[in-house]
């Protein structure tokens, strides 16, 4: 896995600030984020994980209905481990 981008104490700081403002202190403690590997669920558990100390945790779904769908999986897992996130891929076929 290539290096992670490092994130400005400033961001870090207002993304959390953010998230609080936006959750509540009562539900700001923990995070399920659902990755894909894309883009935008990637930022996100870069922000949660250097934000949250902790309590952060990440699931993705291999859908089965591309065959790189598994591989996809694969690889968001290894940046949740990079990120230091606990990280669940759930395997499911679809009903036709």
């Amino acid at each position: 896995m290539e290096d992670l981008p490092k994130l400005s104490t400033d961001t870090v700081e207002r993304f959390e600030r953010d998230w609080r403002a936006v959750a509540g202190e009562a539900h700001a403690g923990r995070v399920l984020i659902a990755l894909s590997g894309g883009g935008d669920s990637s930022a996100l558990l870069l922000l949660f994980a250097a934000a949250a100390r902790g309590g952060v945790f990440a699931a993705t779904v291999d859908h089965g209905i591309r065959p790189e769908a598994a591989g996809e999986a694969v690889r968001a897992g290894a940046l949740a481990a990079a990120c230091g996130v606990p990280h669940v891929a759930l395997a499911g076929v679809l009903p036709d």
